[in-house]
């Protein structure tokens, strides 16, 4: 099986039967018993543990880099509206000083 046929369906079982507690040293065993490199298994236990089911889906990595780009453009936003906000600040206490 080449990466591209592991449905997400499919690795979400073999990364929830390699997470359970019995099976938590067994991943060359569970990687073995479903037919797949202990490396790629160990990659999927990865993105499962940081990304969550979503981490296991073949376009997880569209999903994460857009959910970032919307938090960074959050972020960029506030920091504009602080800049900004200090900005009128500096000029209103530039203001009161020639005064």
């Amino acid at each position: 099986m080449s990466a591209k046929d592991y449905t997400y369906n499919f690795r979400l079982q073999v990364v929830q039967e390699a997470l359970k507690p019995e099976n938590r040293n067994s991943i060359s065993y569970i990687a073995e018993k479903y037919g797949v490199n202990a490396k790629v298994l160990s990659r999927w236990i990865q993105r499962y543990n940081e990304y969550g089911e979503e981490g296991l889906k073949t376009n997880w990595k569209t999903k994460v880099r857009d959910q970032r780009i919307k938090e960074l453009e959050r972020e960029n936003a506030e920091l504009r509206e602080e800049a900004e906000i200090l900005k009128k600040a500096a000029a209103f206490l530039a203001d009161a000083i020639r005064k």
